[in-house]
């Protein structure tokens, strides 16, 4: 099973106005006999990635690859991971992170995901689904529905992966889902450091244990980064009021001016 992923990211050349374009492609496959999982990092965009790092985490460890130089485009860059799931029980995410920079040393971080299942490992009974694409200005929020076909109530363990270019209020967390029983959540995104027009995937991973077995349901949605709103800022609301309350002195004025004049005779 291959799982590929991008970020695409738009980097301001110096002195210029048209930006050019890194979109990074993540590839990995795993190979049982020699217990490695395989990860190839290929630009796709019209412009050289810089510094690209390639890190893994699985089962609380992690390791990193040989820094990248210069990733030009269309040219692959594979890494192994030693990776052994002789002892593993179920199913377990391998957790993949390439971090670059654009031509400016502007970083960027792109975050991947390989499931890794032992053999003969039951499916989970939860499933995720999440939106395909999502706008983000300043901040909003990521639905996700999950889905429990168990007759039996699960507590799940959620973490929600994101870049490091954005926040969120709901990065892990625990919740305890009904038998039979469908519900939908909002995941908290915030743009901390992200340029408009970036793209990036975003990751929902619930997990859960039976007896031995460890359980993971995955789920992924690609957010789209804008600037922030204006009618979302505090500038917008002071302008606001500054109009409403000009208006109001405006239209005194024009009563006050335009009011009949009142003679006291005898």
């Amino acid at each position: 099973m291959a799982v590929a992923v991008a970020v695409i990211a738009l980097g301001l050349w110096p002195s210029k106005v048209l930006a050019g374009t890194i979109s990074i492609s993540v590839e990995s496959q795993y190979q049982p006999g020699l217990s490695n999982l395989v990860v190839q990092v290929q630009n796709k965009g019209d412009e050289a990635a810089q510094n690209a790092l390639v890190a893994v985490e699985f089962m609380g460890s992690s390791a990193k690859a040989p820094v990248i130089p210069s990733l030009e485009p269309n040219l692959p860059h594979v890494a192994n991971f030693p990776i052994d799931i002789s002892g593993v029980v179920g199913s377990y995410p391998a957790i993949i992170t390439v971090e670059f920079e654009d031509l400016n040393g502007y970083p960027f971080t792109s975050i991947a995901l390989y499931q890794l299942r032992a053999p003969n490992s039951p499916l989970s009974p939860l499933r995720v689904s999440m939106q395909q694409s999502i706008t983000i200005r300043g901040s909003g929020f990521v639905k996700a529905k999950v889905y429990n076909s168990a007759d039996r109530p699960i507590v799940v363990n959620y973490r929600f992966l994101i870049p490091r270019e954005l926040l969120s209020n709901d990065s892990k967390g625990t919740f305890e889902l009904a038998p039979k029983s469908r519900e939908t959540f909002k995941l908290h995104l915030e743009n901390f450091s992200a340029i408009p027009g970036a793209t990036y995937p975003v990751h929902l991973l619930l997990e859960h244990d039976e007896g031995e077995v460890h359980y993971l349901s995955p789920g992924v949605a690609i957010a789209t980064i804008y600037g922030k709103s204006f009618i979302r800022t505090r500038m917008f609301w002071i302008i606001l009021v500054i109009i409403f309350v000009a208006i109001g002195a405006s239209l005194v004025w024009r009563r006050k001016v335009t009011s009949p004049e009142t003679t006291i005779g005898e």
